[in-house]
């Protein structure tokens, strides 16, 4: 059935993916994979064994009679009492590699002991020859030409897509990897690192274990802990020092004031940029954020009370003829609500200047 689909629902998909509805094999010994001369179905006699086609899906049966016309009237196992008819296309028998004399004299049944000691010599063939498996499993033992060494075992537990691939691409059992076969012919083995380091720090670190020390005495850890106040300032000078600091003594180098003659000797240090006082950087940058947070709710006061204003005006046109009484209350309200509009406005100005004021005085500080 695996060499020769019966349907087109059988075939192999040639994507291989897991949750395909196709058939994607079934990993079987190689005795038990059948020629297509033995699928023949004039073949099929009376009491013979064979898959049967019911609703779509196939099932054992046994042939009870058989169709001058081509079919044959089968019973399925299980129901033995119903007789179901069936064409050449609906059926498939199942016999083995006997010839037609040893399956008359069978009658049709199946021998176990010597199916099992067919078993057992197809093993060991299997053995000799190397195991095959169709579809999902391991690719078994190498060939003849090989070192003789397990290869691929680990896809017993996977689903073997990488072999899978290689067979499809040509590649053969035992040969090396390439065009010509020149590549390597086993696996590159895994080397398992420490964790978090790289593919060198093994060979780095054994190549500075192996470093002889420089100079006439190693020295100590100790002695190396014990270094004075002035080599570990030193050290952190030379370290500190960038191509900013290189600038910033550069450009500054025409700023320096010139020594006096009583102090030629002592030149006065030049203070870098970085260590002197930035221009508002505290108090100038508080007063910037209170003043933009104080103008954004004058504007949002001034966008309530003009929102207010007008469903009083809106009010005041209504109750104008109904009732005079609530249109006075409302006209007093309007103009309440319109001078505290006014009010904010004014405000709002005097932040917006002091913040333009800020703003200009912090580029004349930069400048």
């Amino acid at each position: 059935l695996l060499l020769t689909p019966p349907t087109p629902e059988s075939k192999p998909c040639a994507c291989a993916a897991p949750s395909c509805a196709n058939s994607h094999g079934l990993e079987v010994d190689i005795g038990h994979l059948l020629p297509i001369a033995v699928l023949d179905v004039a073949r099929l006699r009376v009491d013979a064994r064979a898959l049967a086609a019911f609703d779509g899906l196939w099932y054992p049966c046994s042939v009870v009679d058989v169709d001058g016309r081509g079919g044959f009237s089968v019973v399925f196992d299980g129901f033995e009492g119903e007789r179901t008819w069936v064409g050449p296309e609906e059926i498939v028998p199942l016999v083995g590699l006997e010839d037609e004399e040893d399956v008359e004299e069978r009658g049709g049944g199946r021998d176990e002991d010597t199916s099992t000691e067919e078993g057992e010599d197809d093993g060991e063939s299997e053995e000799e020859n190397g195991s095959v498996s169709c579809g999902i499993g391991a690719l078994g033992t190498p060939s003849a030409g090989s070192d003789g060494t397990p290869f691929g075992d680990w896809e017993a537990h996977t689903k073997g897509i990488g072999s899978r691939l290689m067979l499809k691409m040509g590649y053969r059992m035992g040969s090396g990897l390439g065009r010509h076969a020149e590549g390597i012919v086993r696996p590159v083995e895994v080397r398992i690192l420490s964790s978090g380091k790289g593919l060198g720090h093994s060979g780095m670190k054994r190549k500075r274990t192996s470093t002889p020390h420089s100079g006439s005495g190693a020295s100590t850890p100790g002695r190396k802990r014990g270094k004075t106040g002035s080599d570990a300032g030193s050290i952190s000078s030379a370290s500190a020092s960038t191509v900013f600091d290189f600038l910033n003594g550069s450009l500054n180098a025409r700023h320096r004031p010139v020594p006096s003659p009583s102090s030629s000797h002592a030149p006065t240090p030049v203070r870098e940029p970085s260590a002197l006082p930035k221009p508002g950087t505290s108090t100038a940058t508080a007063n910037a954020k209170a003043t933009n947070l104080k103008l954004c709710r004058a504007q949002d006061n001034i966008a309530a009370l003009r929102k207010e204003l007008a469903k009083l005006r809106e009010s005041h046109q209504r109750n104008e003829r109904r009732d005079p009484k609530v249109a006075a209350a409302l006209k007093i309200r309007i103009d309440e609500v319109t001078t505290a509009i006014e009010s904010l406005q004014r405000r709002e100005k005097a932040l917006e200047a002091a913040r333009d004021a800020d703003k200009s005085k912090k580029k004349m500080l930069v400048f």
